[in-house]
């Protein structure tokens, strides 16, 4: 007998296996009984798994959406740029820039400014001669200038000469009443002695009638005294008809000087409306000039920082008109700031106001320095998709967080955060399980494989 098979013997407890003999020394070792320890170790093993999974099942981590972002002002930026098209005489100020309120960003050449400026005022000037005299015109008294220059002479010469014109058509209006009512007068007095005549007429015929009815005088001495009492009765009729007629043309003549007169008024009230118009539009249009004038030199409306300057240099042309970036963009130094994290559209669903932000400076190793922390304010109502540089870039939101008072260590004592710092900001949209996590990649894995479609 062979010593394995005294092995095979002595592992079935001693009693002899005739079978045994006639196998090999490997099923001798696989037939011999494994050490306690061996089972052992695998329940213990099978327990750390189990309990992985109840773990797993129980703790949860933070679902957070991280998106990148930067410092902005609460109240906006200040935009300081040239009220119209200037030329840039000179720069003085450069990006990144501390300014204090008054200073002098950049000067514009005056040219533009100027002559319009002048030009308003020159108009101002004459137009304001001009309603003075036309005020005296309609007002019907003496034109007296309140400045002595060239445009009041002008308008008093004007004046003079439509006054002369006025007074000379007044002039014919009047001879020609003048000479109707001399027609009118010797109308009357020749109506007033025809009928003095057909008085003595009338007693004539009636003393020829009576004679010829008493038979001292003949029938013709009769008609012929009718004839002549019918002769001047019918002069002094034409007589008074010429001097009802002589009246109405007097009262005609007199209708159309006065319609001339106030004619000449009303032509005159109208040209005053017009020419003050004229002058209100000139002041308006003066004070705007001035006050382009007044932006020749752009300064600074508050303290802050020159966050950006526009596409400009010295000698180039500005003009706000066009569809171009502000001259200056200015964030005021103790303006309210707060965050504005750009999230891609994928991570918005979960996002809403109220959410806890916490803030990581680029500009400080958070795990060195810490973090700040700060709350959603707002949520955009679209998405976006260009940056602040215009140029094309995929959907975002952008996400407004309100910034609680930093809390960072180890940074210097002057320490404050500066409109247009770059931060990651880490959203708490709220926990799941490390097991849901799990299963949840199993399941994505799972739903998008095997759809090639070769």
């Amino acid at each position: 007998m062979t010593a394995s098979q005294s092995l095979i013997i002595s592992s079935s407890g001693g009693a002899a296996n005739p079978v045994a003999v006639f196998q090999s020394e490997t099923q001798a070792v696989m037939a011999r009984a494994l050490p306690a320890r061996t089972f052992s170790f695998m329940y213990v093993l099978s327990g750390m798994l189990l309990l992985s999974v109840l773990l797993m099942a129980v703790v949860s981590l933070d679902r957070v959406v991280e998106g990148g972002g930067k410092i902005v002002p609460l109240d906006g930026s200040l935009f300081v740029q040239p009220l119209d098209r200037s030329i840039i005489r000179e720069i003085k100020v450069r990006e990144g820039q501390v300014v204090r309120k008054g200073q002098v960003l950049a000067t514009m050449d005056p040219t533009f400014a100027k002559a319009n400026l002048d030009q308003y005022e020159l108009r101002g000037v004459a137009n304001r001669a001009m309603v003075e005299r036309l005020q005296a015109e309609v007002d019907g008294r003496a034109y007296t200038p309140s400045k002595q220059d060239a445009d009041s002479e002008l308008q008093m010469s004007i004046y003079n000469q439509r006054q002369a014109e006025l007074r000379q058509s007044l002039t014919e209006f009047d001879a020609r009443i003048m000479a109707l009512r001399t027609s009118e007068a010797r109308a009357s007095t020749n109506a007033s002695n025809y009928d003095q005549q057909l008085t003595i007429a009338t007693r004539i015929k009636d003393m020829r009638s009576e004679l010829e009815a008493k038979g001292f005088g003949s029938k013709l001495n009769t008609m012929i005294a009718t004839s002549d009492r019918t002769s001047v009765q019918r002069q002094m009729q034409e007589s008074q008809h010429e001097a009802a007629q002589i009246r109405s043309e007097i009262a005609a003549l007199r209708a159309q000087r006065d319609a001339y007169v106030s004619k000449w008024r009303n032509d005159a009230g109208l040209q005053l409306a017009t020419a003050r118009r004229q002058l209100n539009d000139d002041k308006g249009e003066a004070t705007k000039a001035r006050k382009f004038s007044d932006y020749i030199t752009l300064v600074a409306p508050e303290d802050g920082v020159v966050l950006d300057i526009g596409e400009a240099s010295i000698g180039s042309i500005v003009d706000p008109g066009q569809s171009q970036k502000p001259l200056f963009t200015i964030t005021p130094i103790r303006g309210r700031l707060e965050a504005e994290i750009a999230v891609q559209s994928k991570d918005i669903g979960f996002i809403e106001r109220g959410q806890k932000v916490t803030i990581k400076l680029d500009a400080y190793d958070f795990l060195r320095h810490g973090t700040a922390q700060g709350v959603i304010t707002s949520v955009s109502e679209g998405s976006f998709t260009q940056d602040s540089d215009g140029r094309q870039t995929a959907p975002y939101f952008k996400v407004l967080v309100r910034i609680d008072k930093p809390s960072l260590t180890n940074v210097p004592a002057d320490f404050r955060l500066i409109p247009g710092m770059t931060l990651t900001g880490d959203i708490l949209i709220g926990k799941r399980t490390i097991l849901s996590y799990f299963l949840s990649g199993a399941q994505r894995a799972s739903s998008e494989a095997m759809r090639e479609p070769q």
